[in-house]
């Protein structure tokens, strides 16, 4: 009740200290054609600071061509935008005194047409496909343009980014990341962090990518998030910083400068954080053997973590002339973490015989990073023509050491307390040529060569506590020593044209890799070398009426790694684990035929029917086993090329904006699983239709935003069992004041605290029910200084995330 009624108490301070803190004038206008006087109906209207363009808010013409805004006094462009007329920049003057501003009729001429000093450029729609892209024109989308990277993800086609920053696509997690054409190379916090301080209004477009063509790595099925950044801009400086924080016990300060003239660009970025959080849970099981119950179990542990993080970046960028341009970047990182957990668990033998234990655990971790590369890009006369030249390398360290515990109250001889030291140490280098050639109009080439050599060395050692002697003894059947080598290589081609009405692209990609693994559960060196060709085609057209329909098929690949190692953690004998030397790699066919329509107003229909069949899936399962260095059953678990794992469904996007300042977002994602695997003593063939669902309302009420968002994700079943529905809302606001100069966040995650995880395990030798419960439910808050010209924040944050081609790890 307490978290409940803070919650709402800050929410009625935040939204009436913003109601109060303006006092604006408001300005309407009517928009006509010049020649013929006619209204010009869903014509996208904003306001720009004359000084810098600057972004303040923005609206769209009604049905009669009206429009309404509201604005400080000062000195103003207004940018009208609108399909045929192409973008026209008006001055504007506003002064406080007065409390309307009647522009009266505006008329403005078609595209093409002789307006003088008028600045006229081609209208983009908000939403679009290019290819195997669904593409939203993040500058062309008033709503957000105040706000950040992860705003603009959220009104993206099928993307979904919760509070705490991961992003799904289509449901589906482990989503790639690229930035201006190029992988981001960046960790999965550090990629949270950027997209969080990436402003909106440096975004060009993002290209959602969920059948990529062979111009990308084949890897992974879940698909490509392509964030495209604006091109350098004139002459100027930005310093900005900021403090984010949350009731979960989080904070974030930051700062930045850039300075860029027109041949030179230099940009830094620092940040700290500190993130704390808690988690329940609790399971019941059965162990069995021939249908006979072995033994029952439950368990109930309570865990408290956190993680630190101070990271740094710095990019330089030099033109030579306009075909030569080179970069340098490189950056670092340190973190560190602490943990602890305390449990309560129970066996109960099928003789009758109970074991009660109390488990503890506690540790500390640490680890650092750093990356660097060289870019070069040679442009030609031809527009478009180039080839792009870049190397990189990287490296990645952690440390950790816990101490654990497992006390027996009554069978004091199976007690167990060990400590574990662990240590990761890996390096990662690659090199990446590609080429762009427009051979025509709707004609273009690519091709390119990319390699790559990464390293890996994992050791694990387990001293366990002596209970006789009172002093630790080195185990070596409980230490890992694992080290794992990677070479790759890859070419692709692609060649893009139209036949009639229809555009299509065709390409084909080859991968090569070579791995290597040395473990103490291996007797030799492990090898494994995979050589593949991945074919891939897209069609598409559109009509005059913007009708958009696409029709696409590629080939997609999960290769073993670190699940080849074959060496069977025993620290908790209750639950075992291991990887598998035998494991094949999964191959993904993916076909996808969409259709969308995209209204004048902002509103539009997206759907997407796709069938995607998976081959030797590689899955995670459990069983029950008599190991026999523990001389008991337990329960083992480890990595099996299944069998097939075929998803066939649709994907449905309905946008609404009955109003500029009002938007409904609702999507559908339904899929039927068709499951077939051969587990060796059991064969498991199901299928099962399931969906989730969102629904995101907006408003946007130019300085002041206000996001709220519902998700639903239906009941499930995976290869050995099920997962329950989940459901949860999230709320933000946000206020800039002072031109932009200060910019405030208030948001609540998990508004009726609902989010938790229940899930079942069936099999013939093991049944089990689980659930967790996290500290989902918290606020949010933040705060923003930014001093300098606004519109370079863009080139601000492209250097801390590796924007403008800077690829990072």
């Amino acid at each position: 009740m307490r978290t409940h009624f803070l919650i709402w108490v800050c929410l009625g301070l935040f939204l009436g200290f913003n109601s109060n803190i303006y006092a604006q004038v408001k300005i309407n206008g009517v928009l006509r054609d010049s020649t013929d006087e006619s209204v010009l109906a869903y014509a996208n209207i904003a306001l720009l600071h004359s000084s810098d363009s600057a972004f303040i808010t923005g609206t769209t013409t009604d049905e009669s061509g009206k429009f309404t805004l509201k604005a400080d006094s000062g000195s103003y462009f207004l940018r009208v935008s609108y399909l045929g007329y192409g973008t026209q920049y008006l001055p504007l003057e506003v002064d406080a005194k007065f409390e309307k501003l009647d522009l009266g009729a505006i008329g403005i001429n078609k595209a093409g047409e002789n307006l003088g000093e008028v600045v006229i450029t081609a209208k983009k729609p908000m939403y679009a496909y290019e290819g195997e892209k669904k593409v939203y024109n993040v500058g062309e989308d008033p709503s957000v343009q105040g706000g950040t990277a992860t705003d603009a993800l959220q009104n993206a086609p099928g993307v979904y980014v919760d509070m705490e920053g991961n992003i799904t696509l289509r449901g589906v997690s482990g989503v790639e990341i690229w930035i201006n054409d190029k992988p981001s190379r960046i960790r999965a916090e550090g990629l949270k962090e950027f997209l969080k301080q990436l402003p909106a209004n440096s975004i060009e477009k993002i290209e959602v990518i969920t059948n990529p063509s062979a111009r990308y790595g084949a890897e992974g099925t879940a698909g490509i998030i392509n964030i495209v950044t604006y091109e350098k801009i004139k002459q100027n400086q930005l310093f900005s910083f900021g403090y984010n924080g949350s009731t979960q016990t989080s904070y974030r300060p930051w700062a930045s400068y850039v300075y860029s003239n027109d041949k030179f660009v230099f940009s830094t970025y620092m940040s700290a954080s500190r993130f704390n959080g808690e988690n329940t849970s609790n399971s019941s099981g059965l162990v069995l053997y021939e249908g006979d119950t072995i033994y029952e179990s439950t368990s109930n542990s309570s865990d408290e973590y956190g993680y630190g993080w101070m990271y740094g970046h710095i990019s330089l960028e030099y033109e030579f002339n306009k075909s030569n341009t080179l970069g340098l970047w490189g950056g670092a990182s340190i973190s560190k973490n602490d943990g602890s957990s305390a449990s309560t668990s129970t066996r109960l033998m099928d003789s009758g015989e109970l074991f009660e234990s109390t488990s503890s655990y506690s540790g500390e971790g640490s680890g650092k990073n750093w990356y660097g590369g060289i870019e070069y890009e040679h442009n030609f006369k031809k527009e478009g023509h180039k080839f792009m030249l870049d190397g990189y390398a990287g490296s990645h360290g952690s440390k950790s050491n816990n101490e654990s515990s497992k006390i027996y109250n009554v069978q004091t001889w199976e007690n167990l307390q060990y400590i574990n030291d662990s240590q990761y140490d890996g390096i990662w280098s690659g090199i990446e040529l590609n080429y762009e050639n427009p051979l025509g109009k709707k004609r273009s080439l690519e091709a390119g060569l990319e390699g790559g050599y990464n390293t890996g060395d994992n050791k694990s050692r387990i001293d366990t506590f002596d209970f006789v002697s009172e002093e630790y003894l080195y185990v070596d059947v409980f230490s890992n020593l694992m080290d794992l080598q990677t070479a790759t290589m890859a070419s692709y081609i692609t060649y893009s044209d139209t036949l009639w009405f229809i555009n299509y692209k065709a390409g084909l990609r080859h991968e090569y890799a070579q791995m290597t693994m040395n473990s103490v559960a291996l007797d030799g060196e492990l090898h494994r070398t995979y050589s593949t060709l991945f074919p891939t085609l897209h069609l598409s057209t559109r009509t005059k009426n913007n009708d958009n329909y696409t029709l696409s098929y590629s080939r997609r690949v999960q290769y073993p790694q670190h699940e080849l190692d074959p060496f069977v953690n025993r620290v908790n004998p209750d639950y075992l684990y291991s990887g598998n030397p035998y494991l094949d790699p999964a191959f993904t066919d993916a076909f996808e035929f969409g259709y969308a329509h995209f209204f004048k107003g902002g509103s539009n229909i997206m759907a997407t029917v796709y069938h995607r069949r998976t081959n030797l899936d590689i899955t995670y399962y459990s069983q029950s086993v008599f190991d026999t260095l523990l001389n008991r059953y337990t329960v083992y678990s480890t990595y099996v090329n299944s069998g097939k794992n075929i998803f066939t469904g649709a994907d449905l996007t309905l946008t609404w904006v009955p109003k500029p300042m009002y938007r409904l977002m609702f999507n559908m994602n339904l899929y039927n699983k068709d499951i077939y695997a051969d587990l060796g003593d059991y064969i498991v063939d199901k299928e099962d239709f399931t969906w989730d669902s969102k629904l995101i309302f907006m408003l946007n009420m130019g300085l002041f935003r206000l996001n709220i968002m519902g998700i639903y994700r239906a009941a499930d079943e995976t290869l050995t069992g099920s997962v329950e529905d989940n459901y949860f809302i999230n709320a933000t606001a946000t206020a800039d004041l002072m031109k932009r100069r200060l910019s405030l966040r208030f948001g609540v995650m998990d508004v009726f605290n609902m989010m938790e995880r229940n899930s079942a395990t069936n099999t013939p030798t093991y049944i089990s029910l689980s659930s967790s419960k996290r500290k989902s439910q918290y606020i949010t808050f933040g705060i923003t200084f930014r001093f300098g010209k606004l519109e370079l924040e863009q080139k601000v944050n492209q250097g801390a995330g590796g924007g403008g081609g800077t690829p990072m790890r």
